[in-house]
């Protein structure tokens, strides 16, 4: 009885009284465009907000009429990963995978290439005012530096971007990455990923693809489908 009280959250999508469809969402991408949900309750299972804006610093890019969606819900709601991934599968009405793969740590963008997707900074909106680049980044960098760096420019506003849309910034791991390239230090850019966990793609028949990953004390439900 005690379990099962811990694990009321987890029961209501057993029973079908909750449904996965109705998570937080996080981000929705659709045909190159990519929008972010503002308001979003994390911390609430069944409380899907409609309020999301065009973030037009991103870009996301696939084939024929598509939508990708990120939802997100509180890992200590559930017993396992497996019980998550199992009860998600099972409202899907899908009994028996048709793919799985697992990876541990997985960039975002990598994980969403997996998907067949491409996402990342629209680096042309930047490029269209350099301006908007020094606002991002809250730095007072030379014309000349930002074209010469900009590849990991591009990497570093990519990771900020992600860590204010998941709320999850890391002021320490973000000023050093701002020293470095104010200084010209910055050679590569890999420690600017945003990495998922556990990363795991559990359906995949074409057209519709499912994966699921953890974030910090999240679980993320990476949700695709195409014509």
């Amino acid at each position: 009885m005690g379990e099962l009280k811990k694990f009321y959250i987890q029961e209501k999508f057993k029973e079908d009284i909750f449904s996965f469809q109705n998570l937080p969402r996080i981000i929705c991408m659709e045909n190159s465009e990519v929008f972010i949900f503002k308001n979003s309750e994390k911390t609430k299972p069944q409380l899907r907000s409609c309020d999301c804006e065009r973030d037009f610093r991103l870009k996301a890019l696939s084939y024929g009429d598509w939508q990708l969606h990120i939802s997100v819900i509180k890992c200590e709601y559930f017993q396992s990963r497996e019980v998550f991934d199992n009860l998600f599968l099972k409202e899907m009405e899908i009994y028996e995978p048709e793919s799985f793969e697992y990876i541990q740590d997985i960039s975002i963008q990598k994980a969403l290439d997996l998907l067949n997707v491409d996402f990342g900074c629209d680096i042309d909106y930047y490029l269209s005012d350099l301006s908007k680049i020094r606002n991002d980044l809250h730095l007072d960098l030379s014309d000349n530096l930002i074209i010469e760096k900009l590849d990991i420019i591009r990497d570093i506003l990519f990771y900020f971007l992600m860590c204010g849309i998941f709320d999850e910034r890391d002021f320490y791991m973000e000023e050093c990455l701002k020293s470095d390239l104010n200084k010209n230090q910055v050679k590569y850019a890999t420690e600017a990923s945003f990495i998922l966990n556990d990363f795991r793609l559990l359906h995949d028949d074409g057209n519709r693809k499912y994966a699921t990953a953890r974030r910090g004390q999240y679980y993320l439900i990476l949700d695709y489908v195409t014509d």
